[in-house]
C-alpha cells in the first residue's frame, strides 16, 4: 500500500514539473512607470516591484517634445527593492501643456533577466 502512495505522489510531481517547465515565464521583477497629474504638472515615477531585498540595475529615460522644443533625462543605477516589495528608482517633474508629449521608458537587468516598460501621454 505505501508503494503505491509513494509511485502517485511521484507521477504528481513529475506533472506539476513539467507544467511549471511549460508555463510562461514570468520575471521575478518586474517594472511600472507612474503617472499622476495636478494641473499642468505631471509626476512620473519609476518604480521596481519585486521580491523583498532583491536587487539589480536600471536605467530610465524620460523624453519630452512640444512647441518649445525638446528635452530629456537620462538615470540609472543599481537597486534593492525595499520591504514593501516595490521601490522607487526615480521620479520625475514635468509642466506638460496641451501640445506635449512625453514618453518614459525604463529598463532593468536582474540577474542576467532582462526587462522594460514604458508610458507615454496621449
Amino acid at each position: 500500500m505505501k508503494k503505491s502512495w509513494v509511485a502517485v505522489s511521484i507521477a504528481l510531481a513529475a506533472a506539476g514539473a513539467f507544467a511549471a517547465s511549460n508555463a510562461p515565464f514570468r520575471p521575478l521583477q518586474r517594472c511600472e512607470i507612474r503617472a499622476s497629474y495636478v494641473g499642468q504638472i505631471v509626476r512620473i515615477d519609476g518604480v521596481m516591484i519585486g521580491p523583498p531585498g532583491s536587487k539589480g540595475q536600471y536605467r530610465f529615460i524620460l523624453a519630452k517634445s512640444g512647441p518649445s522644443g525638446d528635452s530629456q533625462i537620462g538615470q540609472g543605477g543599481e537597486y534593492v527593492i525595499g520591504r514593501s516589495g516595490e521601490t522607487v528608482v526615480s521620479t520625475n517633474e514635468l509642466n506638460i501643456d496641451s501640445q506635449d508629449r512625453y514618453r518614459a521608458v525604463m529598463q532593468i537587468d536582474s540577474a542576467g533577466n532582462n526587462t522594460s516598460c514604458s508610458q507615454a501621454n496621449p
